[in-house]
């Protein structure tokens, strides 16, 4: 064979490798064999741990992984331990029928604008299980230029975010004002969004998590046709009378909501 001959076929044979590792992910490859067939046929799963070393369970395997294991919030055995897993299938097709953009496809660069648009969160709802009712969740959710000053600036949606820190701050309906700290991280078919609180939270008169004691991923992976959406919230809160249920509560009722604001965002 000819120098010529094999540099053409060593192009070619590293063209369809480069192909095939950059393919959209297979949702059979990436979820846990006893999950599959419950996501398929439900749309979701969801698990709830409330051990103080208990491990996440339902994380996709994929690139970012190990990062999301590696940010699990250390529990204080003394304290109430919570965390809360929600793992989605969601068609591409239900999610670009929501808004009449002209749109015939989502890319992670897409879900990468919906995670920095913080102030379209304010038209987030919840279910408030203390009021009964579904209500705002936020009363001012906004970018900040940083965790002194705290200035409003505009949502930094353009260009890439990996690499990039950013600062949000919500005024929420039971937490009350809280700074987070926001981290980004993408590859061609997966993005991972990692948010932490760096501000005491609380209801009211207990102030029952620390700065960064919560813990919010959000990853979304490109499966072809769908989008799995993994979501994760993690925390270690101090224990008072009746901690249990009322973080429970606030915290489940807001992963819903959170899902809820990112599937009408595209």
């Amino acid at each position: 064979m000819t120098k010529i001959l094999k540099a053409i076929c060593t192009g070619i044979a590293f063209s369809f490798s480069t192909l095939a590792w950059a393919a959209p992910l297979s949702v059979e490859k990436i979820i846990d064999s006893k999950y599959v067939d419950e996501l398929k046929e439900k749309g979701f799963v969801i698990a709830v741990h409330n051990g103080v070393n208990e491990d996440y369970s339902l994380i996709p395997d994929c690139k970012f992984k190990d990062l999301c294991n590696s940010r699990k919030i250390s529990k204080d055995e003394k304290g109430f331990a919570y965390t809360l897993e929600h793992l989605y299938l969601l068609p591409k097709s239900e999610l670009l029928a929501y808004n009449n953009t002209g749109k015939t496809n989502l890319t992670v660069d897409d879900i990468s604008v919906v995670m920095r648009s913080t102030s379209k969160m304010i038209n987030t709802k919840y279910y408030s299980n203390r009021r009964k009712k579904t209500m705002p969740l936020y009363k001012k959710t906004y970018m900040v230029d940083n965790e002194t000053d705290r200035n409003r600036i505009e949502d930094q949606t353009d260009g890439r975010a990996d690499g990039r820190i950013f600062y949000i701050l919500q005024d929420d309906a039971s937490f009350g004002e809280t700074l987070y700290e926001e981290k980004i991280e993408t590859l061609d078919y997966e993005i991972y969004g990692y948010y932490t609180n760096l501000d005491t939270m609380g209801i009211g008169f207990i102030k029952a998590i620390k700065p960064r004691n919560l813990g919010i991923s959000i990853m979304a992976l490109d499966c072809g046709d769908s989008i799995i959406l993994y979501m994760c919230m993690d925390a270690n809160c101090k224990k008072f009378p009746s901690i249990d249920s009322i973080m429970t509560d606030s915290l489940s009722a807001r992963m819903v909501a959170l899902k809820n604001w990112i599937v009408t965002m595209f």
